[in-house]
């Protein structure tokens, strides 16, 4: 796992730091050159460690590198969406401090933008509008160039419509900026479009959405946020309520904006419209909603006053020109004209799990069975915890078990493996369920992730398996075939940017796979079959609405209900005494002795059985009666608390204070405590010394085995014991 980790982070790093270098400005370098050191440093740790062995200069290197670029790749879309929701709750000195430390760990990647917004906020709160102007004005006649100036510009502009001294604003954008848009950002621009909705001049604001529209299309996910932010003030200020509702609807291209603005903007233009019984209905909405956030309370409380005070309603005067956009616009938002909808790409930034709540709910299980496995073993790491969990191990599921295969998908070795797997599932599941639905996400998950767990089961060797992998590679699947083979459903240059992603990531685990000891088969396996269930059950297949298509989605969802049921009771019925009793029975002669062992217990040396999934070794020797059986005991723990224990990789190994196994008689048996602290955590076995005399000699042998599966493993080791004869006795 460690060396798996250090290649990805010489492949993540590498390939995120080219690209901001290639596509970004020189503000951005900084950052590019953090991730190519990191990139380097990771490959250093990692040549050290193949060739040097874990030596503790490795494993500070490889440590600070993984660190680092969990902070500079997946910490700062987290404190992003942090501050998102600090704002929307008016927690602004907190948003300003999560800004900051974006900006730390991704300089010049937008966050000195956000932190400046802040500040006009917090200036514009405090009541000193004029004071802060004055400041910025001054820090513009000190900025050392057009562009920083444009910057302060834009600054001071903001700070007035954050104020609604709409007037203010729109004086000063008019003094600094051309007619044509010069030097103006489009974010500027469309904030603009409301100012000069505000003070009623619609037929400016309507040149300015025009100019918007054309200079940016839309294309892209973010220029048609922007453009239908544009679009939603203006049908509002012209009274086109259906088209608003539809632009704000559940399904619309708004859909992420807060319930309270949803109703804000709907009250709005059904005011314009001359409906104010349907305004005052959508305002006292846009108040109770509002919730928290007291400015969106006060705004929409003050705006119901004035419709409540206007008396009878009247649609709003327009001009041709105005009206005649505000007509166009309206039929496109409410779908009348749909081949001049723009194509929308999902939302990958600021979605919660009320828009993808089968992601959030597969997140939190993951969660919850984490915990559950930590509280009964300790770690979620512990091999035999994972074992009695419901771990794919590939002798049982072949000797009847078979609910392992969905139950091995919701357990991790370790905490880092948890969160990789969860970060992941994030990221894909939010893509996939809005792309095919709830019901289909669900279904293409586990049908995945159980391809995966059997990939593993025929191709991906003897060890036991867990981790959600398999699943998220099928989501990884089901995205880049929806991407390669419907490009034409989504804008073109988002689709190559996250269709190029995920072909590198699906590249770059096929080459560590290579390198690296991991399940290359559970990963594959859940690849290849995410990808072909979702070809089949595309929403922008030919046949997406056929009524076998409908029916096939609704089996898989059924299939993965059902099979996650299946994993659910074979885990609480079965105990690891039950898988034992099911594997057959073999004969192995092991140091002169032969025994009746389970048949995954396989033969490795003339003296040693080991189980392949690292759950038993056993060691067996003969040995003439030079001692007694007691001075024996004592000579072979000295020797695996000196020299045995770690020639297995066990860091450390101790008397035990009370014995979790018993012996039958006359067998005599000594305990030891062994404990390895690999990366994903602490591992604990017991090794179990013991010995009897039989016909002048002395039988002695060791079984190492999981602390957790004590209980499970007496019965089959009392049944070995009993079966122990001389090699050659019948």
């Amino acid at each position: 796992m460690y060396g798996v980790l250090l290649l990805s982070v010489v492949a993540v790093a590498a390939y995120f730091g080219v690209i901001v270098l290639r596509r970004f400005g020189p503000r951005q370098r900084v950052y590019g050159v953090m991730l190519l050191c990191d990139s380097a440093l990771a490959a250093i740790a990692f040549w050290s460690l193949r060739n040097q062995g874990p030596d503790s200069v490795t494993q500070i290197l490889g440590t600070v590198a993984i660190f680092a670029a969990v902070f500079l790749i997946l910490v700062p879309p987290l404190l992003r969406e942090l501050a998102r929701r600090a704002l929307s709750t008016e927690r602004y000195r907190l948003a300003r401090a999560l800004v900051e430390m974006r900006e730390l760990l991704q300089p010049g990647m937008g966050g000195q933008e956000e932190r400046e917004l802040i500040d006009s906020i917090l200036a514009v709160r405090s009541g000193d509008v004029d004071g802060a102007v004055e400041e910025l004005t001054e820090k513009r006649e000190r900025a050392p160039s057009p562009a920083a100036r444009r910057q302060i510009d834009e600054r001071i502009v903001m700070t007035y419509l954050y104020a609604r001294r709409w007037d203010d604003g729109v004086a000063h954008f008019e003094a600094s900026f051309s007619p044509a848009l010069g030097g103006a950002s489009v974010q500027i621009v469309v904030e603009m479009i409301r100012a000069y909705c505000e003070i009623g001049d619609l037929d400016t604001a309507a040149s300015l959405l025009v100019r918007v529209e054309d200079a940016i299309g839309t294309e892209e996910p973010a220029a048609a946020l922007l453009v239908g932010r544009a679009r939603l003030v203006f049908l509002a200020f012209t009274g086109r309520a259906a088209a608003v509702e539809s632009l704000a609807a559940q399904d619309g291209p708004l859909s992420e904006l807060p319930p309270s603005a949803r109703a804000f903007w709907l009250g709005r233009a059904r005011s314009h419209a001359g409906d104010r019984e349907g305004a005052c209905q959508a305002l006292e909405e846009a108040v109770k909603k509002a919730r928290k956030n007291a400015r969106a309370r006060d705004i929409a409380a003050a705006e119901l006053e004035a419709v409540r005070a206007s008396g009878p309603g009247a649609p709003r005067a327009v001009s041709h020109e105005a009206a005649k956009l505000a007509d166009r616009l309206a039929a496109i938002s409410t779908q009348d004209a749909p081949r001049a909808a723009p194509r929308r790409a999902p939302n990958l930034r600021g979605v919660s799990f009320r828009k993808t709540p089968v992601t959030g709910a597969l997140i939190a299980v993951n969660l919850v069975v984490a915990l559950a496995v930590v509280l009964a073993f300790g770690a979620t790491a512990d091999v035999g915890g994972l074992a009695r969990a419901g771990g794919n191990l590939k002798g049982a599921v072949t000797s009847g078990e078979w609910w392992r295969l969905s139950s091995s998908m919701f357990l991790h070795a370790g905490v880092l493996h948890l969160l990789i797997n969860m970060y992941a599932l994030w990221i894909l599941g939010k893509l996939v369920e809005q792309i095919y639905g709830s019901l289909r996400l669900f279904g293409l998950y586990v049908f995945a992730g159980v391809c995966g767990s059997l990939a593993s089961l025929g191709f991906g060797g003897p060890m036991m398996s867990v981790g959600a992998s398999g699943a998220v590679f099928g989501l990884l699947g089901a995205a880049t075939v929806e991407l390669a083979l419907h490009r034409h459903a989504y804008p073109p240059e988002w689709r190559k940017a996250l269709l190029g992603n995920f072909l590198f990531l699906i590249v770059a685990n096929v080459l560590i796979g290579f390198t690296e000891t991991i399940d290359q088969a559970a990963h594959m396996g859940g690849l290849v079959a995410g990808g072909v269930a979702a070809a089949l059950l595309s929403p922008h297949a030919p046949i997406a609405d056929s009524r076998a298509v409908r029916a096939g989605a609704l089996a898989l969802a059924l299939f993965g209900a059902i099979f996650l049921a299946y994993g659910a009771v074979g885990v609480a019925t079965t105990s690891y005494a039950d898988t034992m009793e099911r594997y057959p029975r073999v004969s192995q002669e092991v140091g002169g002795v032969e025994l009746t062992v389970p048949s995954v217990w396989e033969k490795v040396g003339r003296g040693e059985l080991r189980d392949p999934s690292m759950l038993a070794n056993l060691y067996f020797e003969r040995r003439d009666a030079g001692v007694s059986l007691e001075e024996a005991l004592s000579e072979r723990v000295d020797d695996e608390l000196s020299r045995g224990a770690r020639e297995l990789g066990f860091e450390s190994a101790a008397v035990a204070d009370a014995p979790t196994v018993s012996v039958p008689a006359p067998w005599r048996a000594e305990e030891l405590v062994v404990e390895a602290s690999p990366f994903t955590g602490t591992v604990r076995y017991r090794a179990l010394v013991m010995g009897k005399e039989a016909d002048g000699e002395l039988w002695m042998g060791t079984l190492f085995y999981p602390e957790a599966l004590a209980s499970g493993i007496e019965p089959a080791l009392e049944g070995v014991l009993e079966s122990a004869r001389r090699a050659g006795d019948r």
